[in-house]
């Protein structure tokens, strides 16, 4: 199972069964003790180890692949510790060592068996990514308009939770919510200012 991603305008995001021939990164998960998620994928533990790669959460090893493509070996942690929380940690790092690639793909083969469902792992692995992307693309300069991935998740977190948003977050609720934001000409910028009650101690913002 592949969840793959293209880059940019609408963040369009596909789950696959293989690895589609024009991704520039590919990424596949690997657990502490150096053991892959996937079965049948075995990493060369001497090579891991000059490279001082443990497959500790969040952890990346980038090495070239063929006809150009990146791969790259992605640390899971714990295999008794991982959940889709976990995972997005571990996605928002492959955001980052996969750069300024059009289109990767990450491979959570296997991930269902260690105790995360489908569903879970792929919108962990995608909202990882993409909540990471953000910050390294011109999605930065103040457009919330175009993360419609966050839109939703906010919209069903919103069904069963109080959500309280700060800054970006404010901006997720409204797109949420139904409404509408526009990007204004040096980004969004805002002040969260808390207030103490002397008396009681509470604090809002």
């Amino acid at each position: 199972m592949m969840a793959v991603m293209h880059t940019p305008a609408t963040l369009p995001t596909e789950v696959s069964d293989s690895c589609p021939d024009r991704v520039e990164a590919v990424g596949w998960g690997a657990l502490e003790g150096l053991q892959t998620a996937r079965p049948g994928l075995e990493l060369d533990i001497a090579w891991c180890e000059r490279r001082r790669f443990e497959a500790k959460l969040g952890q990346t090893l980038v090495s070239p692949g063929e006809a150009g493509r990146v791969n790259v070996v992605l640390g899971l942690g714990d295999a008794a510790r991982l959940c889709a929380a976990r995972l997005r940690q571990a996605a928002a790092a492959f955001a980052v060592s996969t750069g300024d690639a059009k289109t990767v793909a990450l491979d959570l083969t296997g991930i269902t068996d260690l105790g995360i469902g489908a569903e879970q792992a792929v919108e962990g692995a995608i909202e990882g990514f993409w909540g990471a992307r953000y910050r390294y693309t011109r999605y930065h300069s103040g457009d919330p308009d175009p993360l419609v991935y966050a839109h939703r998740t906010v919209a069903g977190l919103i069904q069963k939770y109080p959500v309280f948003g700060i800054c970006m977050g404010n901006h997720m609720i409204t797109h949420a919510l139904g409404a509408k934001t526009f990007k204004l000409k040096f980004g969004h910028r805002g002040a969260n200012q808390p207030v103490k009650n002397l008396e009681t101690g509470k604090v809002s913002i």
